[in-house]
């Protein structure tokens, strides 16, 4: 073998295996930074749904408070507008069903 297939063949070799190590630490930095990227996105997207949850609760919590406030009357009211407050309130609300407790 001559002189000039040795430095050619020595440089390839450190070429190939200068390559590999720098794409070993390339791929675990990205495989790292994706999964942060992952982790951080399930985060976000679960603390806006709390918050949604949280917002939607507090809204029906302070309509059958309004309901609740418009019934505050019960015993000077009739039977018939009683059931018609009520059907309003549950139409108000989205509910299914309402009862005086």
């Amino acid at each position: 073998m001559n002189f000039k297939t040795k430095i050619t063949l020595v440089i390839s070799i450190f070429m190939v295996a200068s390559l590999s190590v720098f794409g070993v630490f390339s791929y675990m930095d990205t495989k790292r930074n994706s999964l942060l990227q992952v982790e951080k996105s399930v985060t976000m997207a679960s603390q806006a749904l709390t918050d949604y949850i949280d917002l939607w609760v507090a809204s029906k919590k302070s309509m059958i408070a309004s309901g609740a406030r418009s019934l505050s009357d019960l015993e000077e009211i009739s039977e018939s507008e009683l059931k018609a407050r009520l059907r309003e309130i549950t139409l108000t609300i989205g509910g299914i069903d309402s009862f005086v407790g």
